[in-house]
């Protein structure tokens, strides 16, 4: 196995600026349901993430334009910014100042996200996609592992507010590091208006293509909200907030060792059985959530989780570029909204209403759907191929 990708100067800086961020943000975040509910204040996590991923909406609807405009550094750092600023403000736990920086950060986020994959359209070989998108995402989330069990570590030293400080601290490192990015742009997209951006993006809902890979994204989605929500949530209550870093960090351990080597290879066997692999993972997990609910079990249940994330993940960021091209911005920014609203965002608010069961089996069942749309999506490629052939 050749992997490359850290050869490429932006590649590596912009892996290890994700990584120092992500050790502060995931480590705040995976402990933010958790460390609310221990003080009676459950519905102000919820409600923050709630509005933060609303808040990505807007983010990926302006982000193809200022992209294009700024450039891929600037639009970066500013997301980076926010990310760091939410954490701060976490500390004063003002509901206000938290709902307002929560969704300053998903208008961030959005943006940043779109700078990213085009970093990656611009910047990845055809053939080395997988691997490069692999790459940026392994090592933020073995950043997200190690700030996870560092503050499991720091609840028997130090308070939670002083422990976001520093985690605060080492996301302004990752910002900083972001300096030395290079400005990458296609200076040919630049005269394209915001108006023309959201007519393409729009048109893009029509497109067969990006509608087969909707219910795929939206299960991820929805895993993902339960990961972040209802799962620390059930630790805290049965077992105590100490035990949230030790067992979620389990899924971050298994997004860092398996996605680069699951984007890899991706470029060599393909895509899709990667992706069917995914899914598959994430469906035993959600029926062992259903049954049972020790420690141990919970463990295999992260483990589940983070194989579906990783095998899935390099190899669906490499199948958006190569089926989207330079419509990429545009596809991703669409199929993101309609993640966020049909899959994130409903996971964090139906939690109020719905019990975890409820919860889990409508799990099973969008992440069936996102299953069997893929395979009907790989069908129709392997139609288009044969017709191409012909």
């Amino acid at each position: 196995m050749k992997i490359t990708a850290f050869k490429n100067k932006n590649i590596l800086l912009l892996s290890l600026a994700f990584g120092l961020l992500f050790f502060g943000f995931n480590a705040a975040e995976q402990h933010f349901t958790a460390f609310y509910q221990a003080i009676g204040k459950q519905n102000l996590a919820y409600e923050s993430l709630a509005i933060l991923y609303v808040a990505i909406i807007l983010g990926n609807f302006i982000g193809p334009t200022v992209v294009r405009k700024i450039g891929t550094r600037p639009a970066i750092i500013w997301g980076f910014v926010t990310y760091t600023i939410l954490v701060f403000g976490i500390v004063t736990k003002n509901a206000v100042a938290i709902y307002g920086l929560s969704f300053l950060l998903g208008i961030g986020a959005g943006v940043a996200g779109i700078a990213r994959t085009e970093i990656l359209r611009l910047l990845a070989p055809k053939q080395k996609r997988g691997e490069y998108a692999g790459a940026i995402e392994s090592v933020r989330t073995a950043g997200g592992f190690i700030g996870i069990l560092a503050v499991g570590g720091l609840l028997q030293w130090l308070s939670i507010d002083n422990i976001l400080i520093l985690l605060g601290i080492v996301m302004i490192t990752g910002t900083v590091l972001l300096l030395k990015l290079e400005n990458v742009r296609d200076d040919s997209q630049v005269g394209i208006s915001q108006q023309q951006n959201l007519n393409l993006m729009l048109n893009l809902v029509k497109d067969r293509a990006l509608l087969l890979l909707v219910p795929y994204s939206v299960a991820g989605g929805f895993l993902l909200g339960l990961v972040l929500g209802a799962i620390p949530a059930a630790i805290e209550k049965n077992f105590g907030v100490a035990w949230v870093g030790p067992i979620t960090s389990i899924f971050h351990l298994t997004l860092a060792v398996v996605l680069l080597l699951a984007g890899y290879i991706s470029d060599i066997k393909g895509r899709f059985g990667l992706i069917y692999a995914s899914i598959i993972a994430s469906i035993i997990a959600t029926i062992i959530f259903l049954y049972f609910s020790s420690l141990p079990a919970l463990a295999v249940i992260m483990l589940l989780l983070g194989l579906g994330g990783s095998l899935g993940g390099g190899a669906f960021s490499a199948l958006m570029l190569d089926t989207f091209e330079d419509k990429v911005k545009e596809a991703s920014a669409m199929l993101g909204n309609l993640s966020l609203i049909l899959g994130v965002i409903p996971s964090f608010l139906l939690s109020r209403w719905l019990t975890q069961t409820q919860l889990l089996y409508l799990a099973l069942v969008i992440s069936v759907g996102g299953l069997v749309f893929v395979w009907l999506f790989a069908r129709s490629r392997i139609q288009l191929g044969r017709l191409a052939s012909s």
